[in-house]
């Protein structure tokens, strides 16, 4: 099986993959789970980065102050390109850290968008075209994707009642349940998979701290946010919402 790069899963996600090559790449990614955990890393972190810190277009200072942090923290980088590796350190304690104190004195959050800010998620699937399970799985994912979550939710039942072990599905049906408004039960699937030790653990964990944040219960928010550990790839997300309702 073909090991690819981190650079080459940079590629993909950014759409900058060519034709063929990224229909080997899908083909791969459907049977590897390895490859699968790195993708929706890459896709996590970098999510992250471009909602909470990308600078405005026209705010010059903060645009020279991030280039300024990334050389400081992680060497000089070319192109657009910008490998697994590279985001992973963003994660850091230190460059969280400043990066957050950087953010903060440009550009202070809107309290009323911060459910929409820090909760957004796209579903990344390996499934394959076939049986009625992988078909449902596909829809479920289109809908989820195109924010129609009552249809997601409702896919995600029949396949989390088919595959209760699945911790990908599970964790995706929590997610659209704190969509739905169910938090009840949106937080007894988030918690399953949270107390268990897939990929999903700590994005589940992040996930219930959303829903705490969509209920304006930001005590609760904070616990599950300070459950996310150094290293992981939801790490420095949770420290800037963490940072965000700090005075809240």
């Amino acid at each position: 099986m073909h090991s690819y790069t981190e650079e080459e899963i940079a590629l993909y996600v950014n759409g900058d993959m060519a034709g063929e090559e990224q229909q080997q790449f899908e083909q791969v990614l459907q049977r590897d789970k390895a490859l699968q955990e790195n993708v929706q890393q890459y896709r996590q972190v970098q999510a992250a980065l471009r909602t909470q810190l990308a600078p405005d277009a026209s705010d010059k200072a903060l645009s020279q102050t991030l280039h300024s942090l990334n050389e400081e923290y992680f060497g000089k980088t070319e192109g657009k390109i910008r490998p697994v590796g590279i985001y992973i350190k963003w994660a850091s304690a230190a460059a969280a850290v400043a990066l957050i104190l950087v953010v903060n004195l440009f550009h202070p959050w809107k309290q009323h968008d911060l459910f929409k800010e820090y909760g957004s998620l796209q579903m990344v699937t390996s499934a394959e075209r076939g049986d009625h399970t992988d078909t449902l799985l596909q829809q479920a994912t289109t809908a989820f994707n195109n924010q129609e979550f009552a249809i997601a939710a409702k896919e995600l039942q029949v396949l989390s009642e088919k595959k209760p072990d699945d911790a990908m599905i599970t964790f995706y049906y929590g997610v659209a349940l704190i969509e739905t408004g169910d938090m009840p039960k949106a937080a007894k699937m988030l918690e399953h998979v949270y107390e268990g030790n897939s990929v999903f653990k700590y994005d589940a964990a992040y996930f219930m701290a959303i829903r705490f944040l969509k209920e304006k219960n930001y005590a609760d928010c904070r616990k599950w946010l300070l459950n996310i550990p150094v290293g992981t790839s939801r790490y420095a997300q949770a420290q800037l919402l963490l940072e965000s309702i700090a005075s809240l």
